[in-house]
């Protein structure tokens, strides 16, 4: 599937390019009976243009897109799994579930790749010319039933530094 996309959201926000989507699904339904569902999917932006005004600027060629295998049942989801990218920004993650009566339980975690503040700096005019440097690494979790989640987040930085000539 592919689109070629001209939006401009909230009045501001232009989007232009080709979006491309492809993948695969299979369901198994031995007897007629749903057993389960395999999908693998995947979006890429790449050749697409995004501009918010003084906020955020994607040219063409900055990767963008996402990719998710999945195997899901009556009651159990796998997603072993989810890549999310953005530049040069990747953040891999898994996420599986258990659904028993009323209780829904959930096992996710993802991981960023180490980041360059200088290289996320060139998709933010706001941050031009601010000389913003380091890197940052992000690595989250959640887990339990979804009414009492656990959860926890770990944000590492290093050798940040952040000027301005004014």
């Amino acid at each position: 599937l592919s689109a070629e996309l001209d939006l401009l959201a909230q009045k501001k926000i232009k989007v232009t390019g080709p979006l491309t989507f492809t993948g695969e699904l299979q369901a198994f339904m031995p007897n007629g009976e749903f057993e389960k569902a395999t999908a693998n999917l995947d979006l890429s932006m790449d050749k697409v243009e995004i501009n918010h005004p003084g906020t955020f600027v994607k040219p063409k060629g900055v990767p963008l897109g996402a990719y998710l295998e999945l195997v899901a049942s009556k009651t159990t989801f796998d997603a072993k799994t989810v890549k999310l990218r953005l530049a040069d920004v990747v953040i891999d993650s898994t996420l599986s579930g258990k659904m028993q009566g009323e209780t829904t339980t959930i096992d996710f975690k993802a991981q960023s790749n180490k980041v360059s503040l200088a290289k996320i700096a060139e998709l933010l005019p706001a941050a031009q010319g601010a000389n913003l440097n380091g890197f940052v690494q992000l690595a989250v979790s959640a887990n339990g039933p979804t009414n009492k989640l656990d959860y926890s987040a770990d944000v590492k930085f290093n050798k940040m530094m952040l000027t301005h000539e004014s």
